[in-house]
């Protein structure tokens, strides 16, 4: 019998035939291989047919000829049921592919290493020449959705070899024009792959088939691959129709009727997104509808998925309507129908592919885990693009937006990292809340890359799509990417340092010490937390057998100069300011009062990771080693070595934090950076561990948690994104720090400042009265609301006319520093507080020359009450440096 067959489908390659067969048999007889050659011709109108059969009177070649064009992937498989080997090979018959690589491409099976071989563009060895670097970078970016269904580096190769039963059982329904790509997308999950390098060239003559009809098919591919589709079957749509304009209209009526009546938007489009989905659902379980819509009864989770899309796609386009609504000027009847018609699509888009598929998914529980994982990570990306704008800033980003005002290479309570990056931000995109969070923005796709690296070394591709999801939605990573707080760049530090001490100390790799130290030093220029690393690295290193050498090679004290080195601004500022930040830091967060705060941290823990993180991090330190032994080696060693790098860079951190609760306060977002190391453990916790391990039952049910921990946090998150921007219906505004009344305050501090000075002729000073929150807020939003500050005052006019209580002598962290009150002698001041508790203090008196009566400020929020605030008229301040 003959061993391999090399199937070749063609359409008008006459001019090809020639010189492809004769490099294949030149092959044969150098390399003493029987094969034969199995042409599927398409109808081809050049004579084709004709070149292949003058061969077959001396040469194993055949011809099949098909009278109906299926596409590219039916050829291939008519080849495989004609061929009588037990291996194929197939490939193109324009000589892109070279025929001298066919017997590297069957070695491997014939010798039962391996389960399919590709011909690769794209590994060590392979090579397009001639190719412009345009016609690389399309290649690689029509190559990147494929990748995320295998782990191969050239999934859309069109050289490949495999079993003929494998080509021969796939499904008659396949469509796409890319065969290798869907055996491996459909193939079970510990398909053996090899790839072979070799030099790709244009074709030798015709014309590429390529074309938006062949692009088109290979999209419906990757969406057929899940058993999603976009469109309906024949013969539903007008049923369908009927639901799409049934829940339109509902949803355009509700919206007009609750805007009418003065509901604000936020709270008319959500009652409106939600009517339209209960009519549309209504629709759906009524026949003949839902037989159009499934073949399969209807059950729990698929009433649970259709809502639970209602709720996602409601939410999604009430931010979407906010970024029209502010930044496009949209309003009325426009941002009505904008409304519907946003719903509409991402509704139907969002049930057609996840809720309703019309056919069972081809690939794997694993890929299509991974599918459904990246569509989490890009979702909640894009919210953080659509919200970033629209939130208003916590108070601690409004502070750090003063920062940049006053670039420096050093401030008191922080480093300067990031002061640069808003500034770097609002230079771009002005004096924003988009353009404060650019940097946020920017440095979480950082740490995102490396976290899916750190798994890829540590594990593979299927936990690091796990790693990166959980890194795209526990709460501290999501934030981080959105608020623009030191935690932004830290985080994105960390997981590079990490990835990196993972590589010098688990691979031995010497260049990577040099990067652990530059990413040490940024970490430092970000948040002094990241100091905590070191005695980590240094515990490892003391247990670990192989990473002991370290202590006698140079290369982590370099490292550890580079951070210095790096760090080096920060210490010069605190040299000229009489080590002001480093005792803060210190000393100041040891004499603050003693308070027992453990359970605070541990709840802060379960709010940065989940009850499911924290669960999962207590299973690990159990049984941690073993289950890493089912993926390193057989002999432990390697999993050793993981498990210890994990618990030192996150134990250590911990106990340091865990140490310090015991006596002092702890803030939420402290513990967060350090769970980086320990992401693709917990992924570990999301997939099948194999038969030993996955009869444990705390194994499995971690697994069916996981999904719906997902679900809650995402409708949370979702939520809060929601409801602090445009509010939800029926709940009340909340007072506090986050993102809640700040605009409106300001307008009102700025109408009040404007009757001030039309009665007195002079401007006040506004002071906020608290260490830097109030301060900070009106700064930016008092610029916002057409202030009169900066600019008319002197001295002061460097940073406008909105100061902290530093004034009367209380901590005012970096006013202090920023506005000196010996410049402000004189001037009148319009006290403004969260309550009336610093108004009525006389401690302040003794500053001023008359005091004023107290009076309100109440702010409002999406056309509801909020909060009230409370002013303060004082006039000719007096500095007093040593009030006793």
């Amino acid at each position: 019998m003959t061993i391999v067959s090399i199937i070749v489908p063609t359409l008008n390659e006459a001019g090809n035939i020639d010189p492809l067969l004769d490099r294949i048999f030149k092959v044969r007889d150098a390399e003493a291989i029987d094969l034969e050659v199995v042409f599927v011709d398409d109808q081809s109108t050049d004579g084709t047919a004709d070149e292949i059969m003058a061969w077959q009177a001396d040469y194993p070649v055949r011809l099949v000829r098909r009278e109906f064009d299926d596409g590219l992937a039916g050829a291939v498989m008519a080849g495989a049921r004609a061929a009588e080997s037990e291996f194929v090979v197939v490939m193109d018959a324009d000589l892109s592919h070279p025929p001298e690589a066919i017997p590297e491409l069957v070695a491997p099976l014939l010798a039962g290493s391996h389960d399919m071989t590709i011909g690769s563009r794209y590994v060590e060895g392979g090579a397009i020449p001639g190719w412009s670097l345009s016609r690389k970078v399309s290649s690689k970016l029509a190559t990147l959705p494929a990748r995320l269904f295998t782990d191969v580096r050239d999934p859309m190769a069109g050289l490949f070899a495999v079993r003929r039963q494998r080509l021969a059982g796939l499904c008659r329904r396949v469509s796409g024009f890319k065969i290798g790509f869907e055996l491996l997308a459909t193939a079970e999950v510990d398909l053996r792959v090899a790839e072979v390098p070799i030099t790709f060239h244009d074709r030798h003559q015709g014309t590429s088939k390529m074309n938006a009809a062949v692009i088109g098919d290979y999209l419906r591919q990757l969406l057929q691959l899940t058993g999603g589709r976009l469109l309906p079957a024949p013969g539903d749509g007008l049923w369908l129709a009927f639901g799409t304009l049934l829940g339109i209209a509902t949803d355009y009526t509700l919206i007009h009727t609750f805007l009418r009546q003065g509901m604000p938007f936020g709270s008319a489009h959500v009652l409106g997104g939600l009517g339209a989905a209960a009519a549309v659902f209504v629709a759906l379980i009524a026949q003949p509808l839902w037989r159009v819509l499934t073949t399969c009864r209807l059950t729990v989770a698929t009433v649970a998925g259709f809502w639970w899309v209602a709720l996602l796609v409601v939410l999604l386009r009430g931010g979407i309507g906010g970024v029209l609504q502010r930044y496009g000027g949209w309003d009325g009847p426009g941002l009505t129908v904008a409304a519907v018609l946003i719903g509409a699509v991402a509704g139907w888009f969002g049930n057609m592919i996840f809720i309703f598929p019309r056919e069972k998914r081809r690939i794997n529980l694993e890929l299509h885990w991974r599918c459904l994982g990246l569509t989490v990570v890009a979702f909640l990306f894009l919210l953080r693009l659509i919200y970033a704008g629209q939130l208003e800033l916590l108070e601690e980003e409004a502070y750090y937006w003063n920062y940049a005002r006053h670039l420096d290479i050093g401030y008191l309570d922080h480093p300067p990292m990031i002061a640069v990056l808003i500034r770097l931000g609002t230079t771009l995109f002005g004096d924003s809340e988009f353009g404060v969070r650019a940097g946020a923005l920017c440095t979480w796709p950082v740490g995102a890359w490396f976290a899916y690296r750190y798994a890829c070394r540590s594990f593979d591709r299927s936990i690091a799509f796990r790693t990166l999801f959980l890194y795209s939605l526990l709460p501290f990573f999501f934030w981080t990417g959105l608020v623009m707080t030191p935690d932004a760049p830290l985080a994105a530090c960390w997981a590079a340092a990490v990835y990196f001490l993972h590589r010098a100390l688990i691979g031995g790799d010497n260049t990577a010490w040099r990067w652990v130290g530059l990413w040490l030093g940024l970490g430092m220029l970000s948040k002094y937390t990241i100091v905590l690393l070191g005695p980590a690295t240094v515990l490892f290193m003391l247990l670990d057998h192989r990473a002991r050498a370290w202590f006698r090679r140079p290369q982590p004290y370099l490292a550890a100069l580079l951070a210095l080195l790096v760090f080096s601004p920060v210490v010069l500022w605190n040299l000229r300011h009489d080590w002001a930040s480093f005792a803060f830091q210190s000393q100041g967060r040891v004499d603050a009062v003693a308070v027992f705060s453990t359970d605070a941290l541990i709840g802060a823990i379960v709010l940065l990771i989940t009850p499911l993180g924290l669960v999962a991090l207590g299973h690990f330190l159990l049984h941690g080693r073993s289950v890493l032994g089912r993926f390193l080696d057989a002999d432990g060693r390697a999993a050793a070595r993981e498990y210890r790098f994990i618990l030192c860079m996150v134990l250590l951190p911990l106990a340091v934090f865990l140490f310090f609760s015991l006596f002092r306060e702890v803030k939420l977002n402290w513990t967060g950076p350090l769970w980086f190391a320990f992401l693709p453990a917990m992924a570990l916790t999301m997939r099948d561990l194999g038969r030993r391990v996955a009869a444990d039952r705390f194994v499995g049910a971690m697994r069916r948690l996981w999904p719906a921990t997902a679900l809650i946090v995402m409708l949370s998150t979702l939520a809060g994104l929601h409801y602090f921007s445009l509010g939800l219906p029926g709940v009340p505004g909340f007072r506090g720090p986050f993102m809640m009344g700040w605009r409106q305050l300001a307008v009102e501090v700025d109408r009040i400042v404007e009757r001030v000075e039309g009665k007195t002729g002079a401007t006040p000073l506004v002071v906020g009265m608290d260490p830097y929150p109030i301060a900070s807020a009106l700064t930016f939003y008092r610029r916002d609301a057409g202030s009169h500050g900066a600019g008319r005052h002197g001295d002061v006019a460097a940073g406008g006319d909105t100061l902290a209580w530093h004034v009367f002598g209380w901590k005012g962290l970096m006013y202090g520093f920023w506005f000196p009150p010996a410049a402000l002698e004189g001037r009148d001041m319009l006290l403004v507080a969260k309550d009336r508790e610093p108004m009525r203090n006389a401690y302040f008196q003794r500053y001023v020359t008359k005091v004023h009566n107290v009076r309100q400020i109440p702010v409002d929020k999406n056309g509801a009450p909020l909060t009230i605030y409370y002013y303060r008229l004082v006039r000719g301040y007096h500095h007093r440096p040593d009030p006793y």
